[in-house]
């Protein structure tokens, strides 16, 4: 009887078995399927190219923003530096128009400009030797009169010597020193008296 039980029971659970076991393996199977993941979009060459090159339209439009983004100081710098000033012509025989020369709180000395213009002078004297220059030194009201006086007559000497030196002839110079005695009228400040001034004359008129 148990022999007979046992041949039922196994003919009955050896198909069970065969059935679970195929389900199993499609349902791990499908859930694998599931899981996988989509392909990516491949990428053609083209794209690849234009997105990593330039073009020649992309570098014709960034040489073109970067003209117009240029520093505007730069062209201001350029125009500033095209700007010229015209010296002072020493070999000019005209007279200049500067007759008075400023000089500095006890001081003797001139400025590169005035030298200039000092020069010019003498090309003028030169040219014409009819003509004869009154160097007049002037001082402020300030100090001791007989220091003004030589203080004044030093200005006019230091005129005189580049006169000299440019080769005027020394009968058509004549020094005055003014000390503090001929202040200007319209002087706003002490410093303004603190000169030289040229007075030109004619010789033939001196002589009548």
């Amino acid at each position: 009887m148990m022999n007979t039980q046992w041949k039922i029971h196994k003919s009955v659970t050896g198909p069970i078995l065969g059935i679970s076991t195929l389900l199993i393996g499609s349902t791990l199977l499908i859930g694998c399927a599931g899981n996988n993941p989509k392909p990516m979009a491949s990428v053609s060459p083209e794209m690849q190219t234009e997105a990593t090159l330039p073009t020649e339209e992309n570098l014709a439009k960034l040489e073109a923003i970067t003209a117009e983004s240029a520093p505007v100081h730069e062209t201001a710098e350029a125009e500033v530096a095209t700007i010229t000033y015209p010296d002072i012509d020493i070999t000019a025989t005209t007279q200049p128009e500067q007759l008075s020369f400023q000089f500095g709180f006890d001081k003797a000395e001139l400025g590169e400009e005035d030298k200039a213009t000092i020069k010019q002078h003498a090309k003028y004297l030169v040219e014409n030797p009819e003509v004869m220059v009154k160097v007049v030194g002037h001082t402020d009201r300030y100090g001791p009169k007989a220091y003004n006086e030589y203080l004044s007559k030093k200005r006019a000497e230091a005129v005189t010597a580049i006169l000299l030196a440019e080769g005027v002839m020394e009968s058509q110079i004549e020094i005055k020193a003014m000390a503090d005695n001929q202040p200007l009228e319209m002087a706003q400040h002490a410093r303004d008296n603190r000169r030289v001034e040229l007075e030109f004359e004619q010789l033939n008129l001196v002589s009548k």
